[in-house]
């Protein structure tokens, strides 16, 4: 099957928290497509207890950052597909054969463009699930 490196780039970056592009690649048997399914599932979960049970939900504290994890995760994993050297990521995922690789010279504006978008989002995410986080520790300690 031929893949590709922008589908797989973009893909990683809307959807690489559920796993989507693990699925891409490797096919419905990935476990860790599915691993990253679960966990951001339980960050979900976490989500919904909040909005129903308030911030005082200590189950939600740590469920949480679970799906700022996942999402920071899916951002560095559209970062790494969308920067690889064509060669080297067709040839690790897509099995080019060697003469159609010289036709591969550059990344192309798709795969910059899920890089630069994926860098912005997972610094957010990232800072975001952090201070949550160090809120919520501090609230345990000093409360």
């Amino acid at each position: 099957m031929k893949r590709s490196q922008p589908i797989t780039a973009w893909l990683a970056l809307l959807l690489g928290s559920i796993g989507i592009h693990r699925f891409y690649l490797f096919g419905w048997r990935d476990v860790t497509a599915w691993f990253c399914m679960a966990v951001t599932a339980l960050g979900v979960w976490g989500v919904d207890r909040m909005l129903r049970l308030g911030q005082d939900d200590r189950l939600s504290w740590l469920l949480i950052p679970l799906l700022g994890a996942m999402l920071s995760y899916a951002c560095a994993i559209a970062i790494y597909h969308g920067l690889l050297r064509p060669d080297v990521w067709y040839e690790r995922y897509a099995a080019v054969s060697a003469e159609n690789q010289a036709s591969l010279r550059s990344l192309g504006w798709p795969c910059i463009l899920a890089a630069i978008v994926g860098l912005f989002m997972g610094a957010t995410v990232f800072v975001a699930t952090l201070s949550f986080s160090m809120n919520k520790a501090f609230d345990l300690l000093y409360s």
